[in-house]
């Protein structure tokens, strides 16, 4: 299975709340890059670096000072709740993300979704990858 179509199912288990998504490595690499696909969020090399840095040292005071760009937007941090970290920016949606044992799962969703339900995907994903040792 291609890590893109883990950003698939992420989606899926939305219920089609999410449109968009992304997969980095904890050492901050990008592994869904995006190659034209509309739901794999286009993440620059600097962002994917300071999300994994900031959620690997589990301290998110630079979320909450900086907030946290993505497609050169930054979205600013609402909360850590169980393992998920939670952004939004007016007009233009919000975030959910996830840690999983090596990796940061991604999930993006457009201004008028249900936040919940991307939370409810991006857990799904990243606790499959965690019991597949990723």
């Amino acid at each position: 299975m291609s890590w893109e179509s883990y950003v698939d199912n992420m989606i899926a288990h939305s219920i089609q709340n999410a449109d968009k998504g992304a997969i980095i490595g904890l050492d901050g690499g990008i592994w869904t890059p995006h190659s034209g696909q509309q739901n794999i969020l286009e993440l620059s090399g600097e962002e994917a670096q300071t999300i994994a840095r900031v959620i690997q040292s589990g301290d998110v005071s630079a979320f909450q000072a900086n907030g946290c760009k993505v497609e050169g937007v930054k979205y600013n941090f609402l909360r850590e709740t169980v393992g998920l970290y939670i952004f939004k920016k007016k007009e233009h949606g919000g975030l959910s993300m996830a840690k999983t044992t090596k990796a940061v799962v991604i999930g993006h969703y457009a201004e008028g979704k249900t936040h919940e339900q991307v939370n409810l995907g991006v857990a799904k994903i990243s606790e499959y990858m965690k019991s597949l040792n990723f």
